[in-house]
This record gives C-alpha cells, structure tokens and sequence, in this order.
C-alpha cells in the first residue's frame, strides 16, 4: 500500500495552457477538492418515506495556504488572475506518486498580516469545474 508524508507535496498551475506546470511557493497547506453529489427529492405521493437519489456532481472546491511573498511573481499572478479558470496540479510524492489535476479559478483571496514577529501569509480557495483526477505513477 502506498506510503505518504507531507513533505514534497507541491502545488502548479499552467499559466498558459500548453501543460506546462508553475510551482507555487511557500504552501503550507493544501486541501484537495472536496467532491460531493446533489441530492435530488423523488419523494412522491406514494412514498411511504423520503425517497432520493444522486444528482449531478460538484467537484468542490481546494484550499491552499502560503506564506505570502508580495514581491513573488507567482504570487502576484494569483492575486491578479482571480476568476480565471487555469489547470491547478497537487502532486504528492511516495511510494507511488499521486497527482490531482483539475481545472478551477480562484475564488476568494485572503492575506493575513498576523502577530507581530510572524510571517505574513494568505489563503486562497480555488473552485473546481469539471473532473477532478487522481492518478498513481511509480514514484520514490
């Protein structure tokens, strides 16, 4: 069974649509998209309980937290391109390397300037449209 730490996760995007994968420094978390299903009612006159069944799928949406680096232009980029959908790449380096990849566009962007002595960071969340994949590939 695969083995995984989180150290070595990195998160990219391509900026340009050719495949090509930025990395984004200075993560020190990242959540996945959280992929749900709409429940859609069937519940009729002749149901004797609630009856329901799947509805269309939502992909959700992933949260990332940085230390943010103003002078960054990686960061400066996200800041900029809110709202714009780009391919986003999580990779999680183990036993056998896992990647998600999906396309999304931020959709919210949060600085945090903290206490006083503690590195300035942010949060953005970046909302996912369409399929969201995981794919296994031999790895360390």
């Amino acid at each position: 069974m695969p083995v995984y730490t989180n150290s070595g996760i990195t998160l990219g995007i391509d900026k340009t649509g050719s495949g090509t994968y930025t990395a984004i420094s200075g993560i020190t978390n990242i959540q996945p998209p959280q992929e749900s299903v709409a429940e859609v009612d069937t519940t009729n006159y002749a149901s004797a309980k609630a009856e329901s069944r799947g509805g269309l799928g939502d992909p959700g949406s992933a949260t990332v937290d940085i230390q943010f680096d103003p002078a960054d232009a990686n960061h400066a980029y996200l800041q900029v391109n809110q709202g714009v959908t780009k391919n986003w790449q999580i990779t999680m380096p183990g036993t056998q390397d896992l990647t998600i990849e999906f396309a999304g566009y931020i959709t919210g962007w949060s600085p945090n300037l903290n206490a006083r002595g503690e590195v300035v960071t942010s949060q953005f969340t970046i909302k996912a449209s369409g399929v969201v994949t995981y794919e296994l590939e031999s790895g360390s």
